[in-house]
């Protein structure tokens, strides 16, 4: 529930909406790499592995 509830978010506040359905399959595979690296790095940093310079250059 919680990976839909942020992915549909996230659609809704893109500034271009998608109007065809290869638009909107763009728009879902930037999100869930986006997601996937958004959370792996958090998973990182908060095990110490990625260092607070490297978190804050990516955040």
């Amino acid at each position: 529930m919680r990976f839909q509830q942020t992915m549909k978010n996230w659609l809704r506040a893109q500034p271009d909406q998608p109007a065809t359905i290869a638009e909107l399959q763009t728009l879902l595979d930037q999100f869930v790499t986006e997601y996937n690296q958004h959370r792996g790095l958090l998973h990182e940093r908060v095990t110490g592995r990625v260092t607070q310079p490297e978190w804050l250059a990516w955040s």
